[in-house]
């Protein structure tokens, strides 16, 4: 993978991460972001070579060669999008350990909450080339 891109890997199924990356998208103006679904051969390729066994309940950024998750990940991103949601990004300043249980809890309940759909979303042809198959 070239150390350049940045790849974000969500949970395919899940209508709260889908609708997220649509969110990602449409705030991403340069489309800095590419996006794998956990469920396609690529994100299992990247996740193996950086070591990541998480749960499907994490959002991954594989951002200059490093990975990302969880609330780390949401908030590295949040500083590529355009203003205001650039503001979100200064939370980084509070402690994973603090900011990953509300994290944790909302990933929890995602599907209860959002819902989930039968097979992963199929993107548009406007935005197909940011995909990785």
């Amino acid at each position: 993978m070239n150390e350049s891109q940045a790849i974000v890997i969500f949970d395919g199924v899940c209508n709260l991460c889908s609708n997220s990356v649509q969110f990602i998208i449409k705030r991403d103006k340069p489309g800095f972001f590419q996006f794998a679904s956990r469920q396609s051969s690529k994100a299992k390729e990247i996740l193996k070579e950086y070591d990541i066994t998480t749960q499907p309940e994490s959002v991954v950024l594989i951002l200059d060669g490093k990975a990302y998750q969880k609330s780390r990940a949401a908030l590295v991103i949040c500083s590529r999008l355009t203003w205001p949601w650039k503001i979100v990004s200064w939370l980084r300043i509070i402690p994973s350990f603090i900011l990953d249980p509300f994290y944790n809890l909302i990933a929890k309940f995602r599907y209860k909450i959002w819902g989930k759909k039968e097979s992963c979303m199929i993107p548009s042809p406007e935005i197909k080339n940011r995909f990785l198959d």
